[in-house]
């Protein structure tokens, strides 16, 4: 169950709903065609009745009608504290969970969504947001289609296998996040550094484009290694 934030897109800056539900997806269906305009998902939490019900109660001096409050700095503030749940270590919106270890999981499949679950925690741009919007926009940055995006991060234990490909882009894409924040470690670094040789492999047995594939921001060992061995080579 969920605990969700929602708010009406025709009033941007006004009230907050606050309920729970068993199938959020579902929720926001009903709560769309029942608002002309429909509903932005602000933020949502892993709960039920009883932390729906802790919240109004905490809340209850800006409660309006029902559901619905003002949203007054307390109410933006426990939104805030949802929304760090919403694509953080325990998401509404699948049962799997992705903790920070799993990045050194031994299951490539939950180590792939790890990176996957991180870029979109950058992309995510705040209240008004949505999951489907910061995920899509990380996986067409990358490369990676929608639809297997999607699977990976809803369905991670109907995907069978991850392809080298798709490991290939998002861990990338996550270690180069992290080189740019200044906190990649030597196994992040050495992610870039077997992707690159992967690149300039493909690059000259004419499988990529001259100016195809992702470049490291510093120099990096041109050694060839097969797409084969990358999540061997890869993870630690």
């Amino acid at each position: 169950m969920s605990v969700y934030f929602v708010r009406r897109k025709a009033d941007p800056a006004g009230p907050i709903k606050i309920g729970f539900t068993r199938k959020i997806e579902s929720r926001l269906a009903q709560l769309n065609a029942a608002y002309e305009g429909g509903v932005d998902l602000l933020a949502c939490c892993d709960g039920g009745a009883q932390l729906e019900g802790s919240l109004h109660r905490r809340l209850e001096e800006y409660r309006l009608d029902g559901e619905w409050f003002q949203p007054a700095p307390p109410v933006l503030e426990a939104m805030h504290e949802a929304k760090a749940n919403l694509i953080g270590g325990s998401d509404p919106l699948t049962r799997d969970r992705v903790l920070p270890e799993d990045e050194m999981s031994a299951d490539i499949r939950v180590e792939t969504r790890f990176y996957l679950n991180e870029l979109m925690k950058r992309e995510w741009r705040g209240y008004g947001d949505s999951i489907e919007g910061a995920r899509d926009r990380v996986l067409d940055r990358v490369g990676v289609h929608r639809s297997q995006g999607k699977l990976l991060f809803h369905k991670l234990r109907r995907v069978k296998n991850i392809s080298a490909d798709v490991y290939r882009l998002l861990s990338l894409a996550y270690c180069d996040a992290l080189y740019a924040e200044g906190k990649a470690e030597e196994r992040h670094l050495n992610i870039i550094r077997v992707t690159h040789g992967i690149n300039e492999r493909m690059r000259r047995a004419g499988e990529m484009p001259q100016d195809g594939g992702y470049f490291a921001p510093w120099a990096v060992d041109n050694r060839q290694t097969d797409r084969r061995d990358v999540a061997k080579e890869a993870r630690p």
